[in-house]
């Protein structure tokens, strides 16, 4: 349907429209550098802190989880009180967050400076996502919105190197403060920029018994399911985690819809079309969490390589991703957004394929291969899927389908990372016993807290494992490694079912959605 001048947000009647584009792409840029960047820089920051492997992950969760939670929050947020608004008090959070872990001198500080900016990037990347959309009509929004996301694959590709060489040739601590000078220009931009719009018709209320409610049984069940890697499925924290998590999420889903002001409009779950893509951003970023952490620890704990070299193979993830987004648009105009995810998560099962079956030592020819693919695979379905998405939700509501698909996207993440992790540990655990039982090792209790240190990346099991002769050594060595690939391939063969439910949704899509009514 037409839109009329005075039916456009203040910020699409500005000559410079696209400008609002690459004021919102530098947050997004800023962002993506550090989420990408940090794998690369994971196994630095666990000998300088001395934590372990697993410990690690929740770094990295910690992040994905304070992402996830508030962005249907935030899509309310910005709707209600300013677009513009949310996008620069999430800026604001995120370089407080990133001064506070780059000044962390323990793992739990750290792991509170990256909630801190899970936090300030889930407010930014849900108002700045909407700002876009309602800053293009719908001929024009699918080219906007894969620009804007360009963005985030050039951080992508960017942050990898940044990470690794600020490890190699400073700290990884720099890795963090070089978000602050980052963080101040974004800000600028977008006060010059971007002028503020709100849903007028929005409520000034907010739902915090629904947003504790949901938040809180989300963290337990990702808590339990991540637990369930080291301490197994019988274990009474992972059976009250889970139980609990998903109690309080019932209750939110029985008490919500009969809240005057809810923090989720169930309206949008009876569009078929959106729900299709929602299902498609939770299973790529199932399959890109996994392979994300999982890859880096296999490309530098197993190949030995330096964070810089991880960074520069992280390339052939990277920049098919970037080539991707910026014909994303063009792609689908031509051939069909439902095609064109279906396209590409088929990518997705091939690339989570390939990492499958990857062997110890396999050819870095094979590897970068896999990254092809799912670079690719993840640039044609994300984009596709979030404009399909946005296209099929009236403009008043942008921001709120933009907190729900963002949430929705990282919820895969996280869940993806719990559960892949959680396999992965199980396996691994339990062919290494195999493999040691079958040599005829008799392991004390004491050998097998070194062992399970070993595993999980501790230091002293390192420096244990030094002392042995150069014959025993290399044996405990070459078994911890094939448990890591035996973990590995698990892990990524569930992503496989994963990203098969991705290919599901796209058949299940019926043609390109029509935008919503305005």
């Amino acid at each position: 349907m037409g839109m009329t001048a005075s039916s456009v947000p203040a910020e699409r009647v500005r000559s410079g429209r696209w400008l609002v584009v690459a004021a919102m792409a530098v947050p997004l840029l800023m962002l993506t550098i550090d989420a990408f960047g940090l794998t690369v820089a994971l196994p630095a920051i666990g000998h300088a802190l001395d934590t372990t492997t697993t410990t690690l992950a929740w770094v990295f969760n910690a992040f994905l989880f304070t992402f996830a939670a508030p962005q249907i929050a935030a899509g309310r947020l910005a709707d209600t009180f300013g677009r513009r608004r949310v996008v620069l008090l999430g800026l604001i959070a995120f370089i407080a967050g990133s001064i506070a872990a780059g000044t962390a001198q323990s793992i739990g500080w750290l792991i509170a400076a990256r909630a801190l900016q899970g936090l300030g990037t889930a407010l930014s990347f849900v108002a700045s996502l909407a700002i876009v959309s309602n800053a293009f009509p719908p001929a024009q929004r699918g080219q906007a919105i894969g620009i804007w996301a360009a963005a985030g694959t050039i951080g992508q590709s960017l942050g990898p190197l940044v990470g690794g060489v600020l490890t190699e040739k400073l700290s990884w601590r720099w890795f963090f403060f070089v978000n602050v000078p980052l963080g101040i220009a974004a800000i600028f931009m977008t006060l010059y920029v971007v002028e503020e719009s709100r849903d007028e018709s929005a409520p000034r209320r907010f739902d915090l018994r629904g947003f504790v409610m949901l938040t809180v049984g989300l963290v337990l069940v990702v808590l339990g399911v991540q637990t369930s890697g080291q301490s197994g499925w019988g274990s009474p924290l992972v059976v009250v985690s889970v139980l609990a998590g998903l109690a309080a999420i019932a209750l939110f889903l029985m008490l919500e819809p009969r809240v005057r002001t809810p923090l989720i409009e169930f309206a949008l779950f009876r569009n078929r079309v959106f729900m299709g893509t929602l299902l498609i951003h939770f299973s790529w970023n199932w399959v890109w969490s996994v392979f994300m952490f999982l890859l880096t620890l296999y490309l530098q704990h197993v190949r030995d390589l330096s964070p810089l070299q991880t960074g520069v193979l992280y390339l052939g993830f990277a920049l098919p991703f970037v080539i991707g987004s910026s014909v994303a648009g063009k792609v689908g105009a031509r051939v069909g957004e439902r095609m064109q995810i279906l396209g590409g998560m088929s990518l997705g099962v091939l690339g989570s394929l390939i990492f499958a079956l990857l062997a110890e030592q396999a050819s870095y020819a094979l590897i970068v291969l896999g990254f092809v693919a799912l670079g690719v695979g993840g640039a044609l379905s994300y984009n596709a899927a979030t404009s399909l998405g946005m296209a099929s939700v009236p403009d008043a509501k942008s921001g709120e389908a933009s907190g729900i698909q963002n949430t929705v996207l990282q919820l895969g993440a996280v869940f993806g990372l719990a559960a892949g992790t959680a396999v992965f540990k199980a396996i691994e655990n339990q062919r290494v016993l195999a493999s040691l039982e079958r040599a005829g090792a008799r392991l004390s209790q004491s050998d097998r807290g070194e062992l399970a240190g070993l595993l999980s990346g501790s230091d002293a099991a390192q420096q244990r494992l030094g002392t042995l002769a150069p014959a025993v050594a290399g044996q405990i060595e070459r078994i911890v490694n094939g448990a890591f690939m035996d973990g590995l391939h698990a892990a990524m063969t569930l992503s496989i079912a994963v990203a098969v439910l991705g290919v599901a949704s796209a058949l299940l899509l019926r043609g390109n959605a029509a935008p919503a009514k305005r």
